[in-house]
């Protein structure tokens, strides 16, 4: 009888389609690795494209800025003000003539009714809350007589 030789170290493989253990794990840690890397690329990728995109909009915010500081410059501040004024006092002007009680006909009646030698320099009214509204005229004549005859065209 031969002697056999006793191992402990297998001389075949136990897979079946006789592939070595360490060959199975590389072919897993290929796959792995395949997938870090692709979503290593893909992060670097990404960060180029956030740092461009950052650039891109830092440089519109800048023309933007110095867009707006060239509209303000074309305002002149001292002029918006003067405007701004004038228009508060139309606004004032507009709302007393609106609420205004003595009607502008006024004038065109004295003027009808003036004698030629008499000139009116003033013009004053009061009104009382009844609704009596009392005129004061104050003016000169050239003699009494175109005086005397002003007061009876009045009365």
């Amino acid at each position: 009888m031969e002697k056999e030789k006793l191992s402990f170290i297998p001389k075949t493989s136990f897979g079946n389609n006789n592939e070595s253990v360490y060959a199975q794990k590389q072919a897993g840690v290929g796959f792995v690795f395949k997938i870090s890397a692709f979503l290593f690329v893909l992060s670097f990728i990404s960060l180029g494209g956030v740092l461009a995109y950052k650039n891109i909009v830092s440089g519109q915010i800048e023309e933007f800025s110095a867009s707006l500081d060239r509209a303000q410059a074309a305002f002149d501040i001292a002029v918006i003000l003067e405007i701004e004024k004038i228009s508060s006092n139309i606004s004032i002007a507009k709302s007393l003539l609106d609420t205004h009680r003595f009607p502008s006909v006024i004038f065109d009646v004295i003027e009808k009714i003036t004698h030629k030698n008499v000139g009116f320099s003033g013009l004053s009214y009061l009104h009382n809350p009844e609704g009596v509204t009392k005129v004061i005229l104050n003016g000169e004549a050239k003699d009494y007589v175109s005086l005397a005859q002003q007061s009876n065209i009045f009365e």
